[in-house]
Order: structure tokens, then sequence, then C-alpha cells
């Protein structure tokens, strides 16, 4: 079972010509993620935390092969 909601890429200045296939990869196992750029290790906290996007249908919902 998959349940992040959120996922942070951090030193994303450090592969520009790459991160469109590793954003197209953590797609193929989960669609709806929230992909959040970081360079090092700056975001912006709103983006990460108290987000009320959990929902347990989506949750148990089956996985494709991975």
């Amino acid at each position: 079972m998959i349940v992040q909601d959120v996922v942070v890429l951090n030193k994303v200045d450090l592969v520009p010509g790459e991160l469109a296939d590793v954003e197209a990869q953590i797609r193929k196992i989960n669609a709806l993620v929230k992909i959040v750029h970081s360079v090092r290790c700056q975001l912006n906290l709103k983006d990460i935390l108290d987000r009320r996007s959990f929902d347990v249908q989506v949750v148990q919902l089956p996985l494709g092969d991975i």
C-alpha cells in the first residue's frame, strides 16, 4: 500500500536534464502525488505540512504493477 501524497525532490539543480524522467517514474507509482522541487533543502513548509489531503478511499485502491 502506498500512501504518500507529497514527494520532495531535493537537489533538482544538479539534474535538470533528468528531472522530467524522474517525475515520470514517480507518477507511474502514484499519479496523484504532489511533487515539490527543492534546492539545498529549501522549500515552503506549506507545500508539505498540514495539507489535509489523505483519503482512505484512494489508499485502498489496488495498485498496478510497479
